[in-house]
């Protein structure tokens, strides 16, 4: 993704502009992070793009606008906090924990059961996990969840209620959390 600060302020105004320009900062050549899960979410959106070829340019063009506001935010903050690097044996640690949440998203373990899994008193696992993650276990764990209903409902491999089910979510749950979270119901995708 490449931004351009002049559009940006043309476009969005002085206060956008002001947090691009700080974000993509001269020393800012080249930013790789692995995508969080609001990003994979967006990327999954667009990669679907569930609405018709005519209005696909429309659609991809909000979903990019929003993905640009996405990084900038992600970009400033990694600025503005600049949190301690997990080492070697604590990544491992997180990532055994993160794992076995995905194992088994529609039943997972408890925040207590799953620290004791990865070797972590719950209080280290919730601050490592953060930190490498960019989000709180549950907070995690519902975004999977959403991601993987969103990518069945949108394939047609599952109704809502189907969806809702293999996810962990009764399917009223589920409806007013898709909403919440990609702004459509859930029905709207088939």
């Amino acid at each position: 993704m490449q931004f351009d600060v002049d559009f940006v302020a043309r476009e969005f105004g002085s206060d956008v502009a002001e947090a691009a320009r700080l974000a993509c900062s001269a020393d800012t050549r080249l930013w790789v992070r692995p995508a969080d899960a609001p990003i994979r979410s967006l990327a999954l959106q667009m990669a679907e793009c569930p609405v018709s070829e005519s209005l696909r340019p429309l659609y991809l063009a909000g979903k990019a606008l929003e993905l640009g506001a996405l990084v900038l935010e992600r970009m400033l903050g990694e600025r503005q906090a600049r949190p301690a690097r997990l080492g070697p044996r604590l990544r491992e640690q997180v990532h055994l924990a993160r794992d076995r949440l995905l194992e088994t998203i529609d039943t997972p373990p408890s925040l207590a059961e799953l620290a004791r899994l990865s070797g972590l008193n719950p209080t280290k696992l919730t601050s490592a996990f953060r930190a490498e993650f960019g989000a709180s276990v549950f907070a995690y764990l519902q975004e999977q969840r959403l991601q993987q209903a969103y990518a069945m409902i949108a394939s047609g491999e599952a109704s809502v209620a189907v969806a809702a089910f293999r996810v962990g979510y009764t399917p009223a749950h589920f409806s007013g959390l898709f909403r919440k979270r990609f702004g459509v119901a859930p029905s709207a995708l088939r």
